[in-house]
């Protein structure tokens, strides 16, 4: 689901409909398959949260139409980048996300570093450890805190010679419940 415009905002400018359209073409480049716009609802009293909504902005609303039309008509070029191998795998600890304020913006700037020196990559959560084998390298964003099972199956993945990037002093230095491991092999790999 996309929020493209904050619920109660007020702020109508031209600037929002290209906005819509970029963030929807962005999505869909980037892997989003599919998705819902927040919210489809109307309503004209100014306290409701809803009263800035997509269905009361012309403008946007037939951008984001726009955007659909423009992607179905364009399918084979976004399926290309769509399915084109990730280059490199980004690992995502819900624990660190929980803890540690900074993690998400470590997480992002490390995507967006990336990103802007054309590889390709993707998001290796703690629930799908089993999509390691996607990837060859592996980074850690300063992701301190991280389940047993997820740090064995990156023991695993380094030993079948995959390449493993930590970024920060401390990655995967905790487990979930903020106990010490080691993690010296994983290290000096």
């Amino acid at each position: 689901e996309n929020h493209l415009i904050p619920d109660g905002d007020s702020n109508y400018i031209k600037e929002h409909a290209m906005h819509i359209y970029n963030q929807i073409w962005q999505g869909a480049v980037h892997g989003l398959d599919a998705s819902t716009i927040w919210v489809w609802a109307r309503s004209e009293k100014e306290e409701d949260d809803l009263s800035g909504s997509i269905l009361n902005r012309p403008d946007c609303l037939r951008a984001a139409a726009y955007a659909g039309m423009d992607l179905n008509r364009n399918m084979d070029i976004i399926s290309a980048f769509q399915n084109k191998n990730c280059d490199v795998g980004i690992f995502y600890s819900e624990a660190s996300n929980l803890y540690d304020k900074n993690y998400k913006a470590n997480m992002i700037n490390v995507y967006a570093a990336l990103l802007y020196n054309g590889l390709k990559s993707g998001f290796v959560n703690e629930e799908r450890m089993d999509m390691l084998d996607r990837y060859d390298t592996l980074i850690i964003p300063e992701a301190k805190y991280a389940e047993d099972g997820s740090v064995d199956e990156i023991r695993e993945f380094v030993r079948e010679g995959g390449r493993l990037i930590f970024i920060g002093e401390d990655c995967l230095l905790y487990d979930e419940f903020k106990a010490v491991r080691d993690i010296s092999d994983l290290k000096s790999s």
